[in-house]
């Protein structure tokens, strides 16, 4: 039996669209959650741009005449060190992380003097659908003016980003020279997000 083969006409032929709106986020009531272990900020920041984690630091506790002076941050296995930014404006704005730190200062009246925390180079993670558009980030040694430290140019950083510090296999480090007091030091660290 021979098989004919039939083709269709058309006819005619009408396009019709699909519509959809994307407005700018106002930013919940609640933090956005850390996408990755980071200690979440605590009051939250609210709105459409927000710094939503960023890690305090332990070195921990050393007798005088132990180690070589430089120390890393202390973590549990469940915790990574790092900072995480929201950009839900959907401008492609862009934004900047800068960090800046006190001296450490003892309960008295001793300043940790020499005294050096340095954060590496870190590597970037996010829950955002265009992974090619990523802030960046560098190695920052901290002190009293502000330096960048997480970036994202313009048409960049759109979505939750986090930089993991300690995620190219780098130590945050504690320096701390010969010739200091014995004390329990404290320093604060300021992390500006801004637009």
């Amino acid at each position: 039996l021979a098989s004919t083969s039939v083709y269709a006409a058309e006819v005619g032929a009408k396009k019709t669209q699909a519509d959809f709106e994307l407005e700018a986020g106002e930013g919940g009531t609640g933090p956005v959650a850390p996408i990755a272990p980071i200690d979440p900020i605590d009051p939250p920041m609210t709105g459409p741009l927000t710094l939503d984690a960023a890690s305090n630091f332990n070195f921990g506790s050393i007798k005088l005449g132990e180690g070589d002076g430089v120390y890393t941050a202390i973590k549990d296995d469940k915790s990574v060190l790092g900072i995480q930014v929201t950009d839900s404006r959907g401008t492609g704005a862009g934004w900047n992380v800068d960090v800046s730190m006190t001296d450490f200062t003892g309960q008295g009246t001793n300043i940790l003097k020499g005294a050096t925390l340095t954060i590496p180079n870190g590597s970037v993670n996010t829950t955002s659908a265009d992974k090619v558009k990523a802030p960046i980030t560098k190695e920052v040694k901290l002190n009293a003016s502000p330096i960048s430290i997480f970036t994202a140019t313009k048409d960049n950083g759109m979505g939750t980003w986090t930089d993991l510090f300690e995620g190219k296999d780098k130590k945050v480090t504690l320096n701390v020279p010969e010739g200091n007091y014995v004390d329990k030091y404290t320093a604060k660290i300021t992390w500006s997000l801004q637009n």
